[in-house]
């Protein structure tokens, strides 16, 4: 329900339509969108819904921006959440109209609920600041919290396959190596200049004396990360020595598979299999 609010000074409650355009579907034009926004707002107006004094605030709309953004990362949803005052309303078509999935229908409802503004879905005649629209949120919590679980399970079972195979799993290669594409699979590659800056590290620290911001002021003018492209901040450096320390690992405290060491322990670990077998 929607609930003007006053400060110091009386201010009036807004109403927004938020419209998310698909040029090709007739049904989620604009226009049509504007059109049933206009209609619920004037037939809901001086209900427990939509108060008499409320002002419509006008509809924003992107268009041809992609269902799988979230809608304060568009740039009409993110103009109306920054427009959006305590006591505000946001009237969509449909669902999938604002929302990319469960998990993101929950966090923005989340995020809406804190900041006091409300959000009607007019083809579901869902308002969920109402006893049938807070047992709908908290359903789709739940599923929200079992996709999440799901996700964060198939991610670590993705990971963990990957570094087993000494595969990349996330943008950036850890320091000391460099992601190279074979046959449009990522893979990673010692990068000797980065591991020359390293072992320089470790010698600026340990033999001259130096701590880490005058390792990093140096470090400045010697390029970027290759991994990155991020200044060698005193964070990095620091990383950085602790990856020329431990002969650069690729994860942990895994060896470097291209070194001899690393050669030598996937040879054992090979005969030791082959001896089982």
């Amino acid at each position: 329900m929607l609930v003007r609010r006053t400060t110091k000074e009386e201010r009036m409650v807004y109403v927004y339509g938020y419209a998310r355009v698909s040029t090709d579907k007739q049904q989620n034009s604009l226009s049509s969108q504007e059109k049933a926004f206009r209609q619920y707002f004037d037939s809901m107006k001086d209900t427990d819904l939509i108060p008499d004094d409320a002002e419509y605030g006008g509809t924003y709309a992107d268009e041809d921006v992609s269902g799988g953004i979230p809608i304060m990362d568009r740039p009409a949803g993110g103009e109306l959440f920054l427009r959006l005052r305590q006591g505000d309303a946001i009237i969509v078509t449909h669902l999938d109209r604002a929302f990319r999935s469960v998990v993101d229908a929950v966090q923005t409802l989340d995020m809406l609920h804190e900041r006091d503004n409300n959000l009607i879905i007019i083809s579901l005649g869902l308002d969920f600041s109402k006893p049938w629209g807070k047992m709908i949120y908290q359903v789709l919590a739940c599923f929200a919290e079992f996709e999440r679980s799901m996700i964060g399970m198939r991610v670590k079972e993705s990971i963990a396959i990957r570094k087993e195979a000494g595969k990349p799993f996330c943008a950036f290669a850890p320091i000391g190596y460099v992601t190279v594409h074979k046959d449009g699979s990522p893979e990673y590659r010692p990068d000797e200049a980065e591991r020359k800056l390293a072992e320089e590290m470790v010698i600026l620290h340990d033999v001259e004396g130096l701590n880490w911001n005058e390792i990093s002021r140096k470090m400045l003018f010697k390029g970027t990360r290759a991994g990155t492209g991020g200044q060698w901040s005193r964070a990095n450096c620091q990383k950085a020595y602790e990856a020329a320390k431990k002969g650069f690992p690729l994860y942990g405290d895994k060896p470097d598979p291209f070194t001899l060491k690393g050669r030598e322990l996937r040879h054992r670990r090979a005969m030791k299999g082959g001896a089982d077998d």
